[in-house]
């Protein structure tokens, strides 16, 4: 299974990671610059990403739909912490 992990901070890409490794999972790639992980996801496919949602340039939930278009399969995990961006994702509908 391919992962990857999108956040600006980057203690919460190695956390996330730690936590997945923990879990036995291997193959995971880390972002901190959400433009490299689109660019990245036009040429790989991952099976699973955890993206935040409060990032610069592009947010997490505009990624998500630029991820799901060019892999209608791949599944979105939202992280956040800020409820007002969970309650925004909540309503995502791919």
């Amino acid at each position: 299974m391919k992962i990857a992990i999108v956040d600006d901070e980057k203690l919460a890409t190695a956390r996330v990671k730690r936590l997945l490794g923990e879990l036995n999972y291997e193959d995971i790639t880390t972002f901190n610059d959400p433009l490299e992980a689109l660019q990245s996801c036009s040429k790989i496919k991952y099976d699973v990403v955890f993206l935040d949602i409060n990032m610069p340039s592009i947010t997490g939930l505009e990624l998500a739909d630029k991820i799901v278009e060019l892999e209608p399969n791949t599944f979105i995990i939202f992280q956040t912490a800020y409820q007002e961006f969970a309650i925004e994702a909540g309503v995502f509908d791919s």
